[in-house]
């Protein structure tokens, strides 16, 4: 038969479990910058700064965002606010969700409304 190893195991199951793409947002540094950190240490094993990000198609990411006074907005390159496939964009506490289309272009950008010329960063789209 097909044997797994334990390993395999292990992982799968946490996947199964309901593994999400988080991204954890918070901006001590304000009016400056965001700074990313993932529950698992995963995308960031040290926590980065407006750093660029990279997004799958068809995939759905939460970003978790804790930055009182600093609302996070995922906008497309034309600078307006995108969001189609996005729940609850424009906030400074709570949870953004996006769903990232099939059709999506492949370059969006994340904003601070308040600060946007110093907290913001690159959002690829694969």
């Amino acid at each position: 038969g097909n044997v797994r190893l334990k390993a395999d195991d292990t992982n799968y199951a946490s996947a199964k479990v309901g593994a999400r793409n988080v991204f954890n947002i918070t901006a001590p540094t304000a009016p400056n910058h965001y700074t990313f950190n993932d529950p698992d240490s995963h995308w960031f094993p040290t926590a980065k700064e407006d750093p660029q990000i990279h997004l799958r198609r068809g995939e759905t990411y939460y970003f978790v965002v804790n930055a009182s006074g600093h609302p996070f907005e995922i906008r497309d390159f034309s600078n307006s606010i995108y969001n189609v496939g996005v729940t609850n964009n424009t906030t400074a506490v709570g949870t953004i969700i996006w769903k990232v289309p099939m059709e999506a272009s492949s370059t969006y950008k994340y904003v601070c409304t308040a600060h946007p010329s110093d907290m913001t960063g690159t959002i690829t789209i694969t």
